[in-house]
């Protein structure tokens, strides 16, 4: 949601100046107002005039549904047309709605192939799911060789997901040799950014010593105040740094 606000914004900074720019520039504000309505209207007038940005703009207002009902059927139809003219951000909405069966029939094929040309273009949320999708074997073949470089690209220009990810995949020893020490360097970086998940696993390996000096009571204050944030998932862990009698060595 976040980063299609930005670049709902971003559509009309880059909107050539001429006679539409007081256009893009009025529905901005109006977006910004609220009356996203308003801001709609201009935006298909924009859109019947073959404005790039004003496509990509309403593809993004029909997906996340701002001011109208969702309406992926419009959302794809617009993307398409911006992401066929290299808009990276609807090159990788389109392999988003592709791979979800957004507005057109699953494909994950497609979808490979759609985040591969935003990839191409430096998009490090598109890289970060073409390799899952590598990691996944999910419409092309399994390559933990492939999805390495692109989710450590993306994790080390700052992507919590894709650290969440390199981390697991040093846990798991998928593509690279297993390494707990590296797993919690990665989960405490996306850590830092607020990642559930990440803070989560990290509080984990401190409770059991996974590569970490052994903490139960900063691993359970960690996991808690996840909890007390809304991650469910967390509670199946509080058991891990409970202690277990005095006899339990590890």
């Amino acid at each position: 949601m976040k980063r299609t606000l930005i670049i709902f914004a971003l559509c009309f900074m880059n909107t050539a100046i001429s006679a539409e720019s007081l256009t893009a520039t009025d529905a901005v504000e109006l977006a910004r107002s609220g009356q996203t309505e308003k801001a709609h209207q201009l935006l298909e007038q924009l859109a019947t005039e073959d404005n790039l940005e004003g496509k990509l703009a309403l593809c993004i207002l029909y997906f996340e549904g701002f001011g109208r009902q969702k309406n992926y059927d419009l959302a794809f139809k617009n993307c398409e047309q911006a992401a066929l003219a290299q808009r990276y951000y609807a090159q990788y909405m389109m392999g988003v709605m592709y791979e979800n069966g957004m507005g057109v029939t699953k494909d994950y094929g497609k979808a490979a192939e759609w985040y591969e040309k935003a990839t191409k273009q430096g998009d490090i949320y598109a890289e970060l799911n073409l390799a899952n999708m590598y990691f996944q074997g999910k419409g092309i073949e399994k390559n933990f060789q492939k999805a390495l470089p692109l989710v450590q690209h993306s994790a080390e220009s700052g992507h919590a997901l894709a650290q969440n990810s390199l981390a697991v995949a040093y846990a798991k020893g998928e593509g690279v040799d297993k390494s707990w020490v590296n797993a919690n360097h990665w989960w405490a970086l996306a850590a830092e950014q607020g990642l559930p998940e990440a803070l989560t696993a990290y509080s984990v390996s401190l409770c059991k010593g996974r590569g970490l000096t052994r903490d139960q009571a900063k691993g359970k204050q960690i996991l808690e105040a996840v909890i007390k944030d809304g991650y469910k998932p967390a509670k199946e862990f509080l058991k891990d740094c409970e202690p277990k009698g005095w006899w339990w060595p590890f």
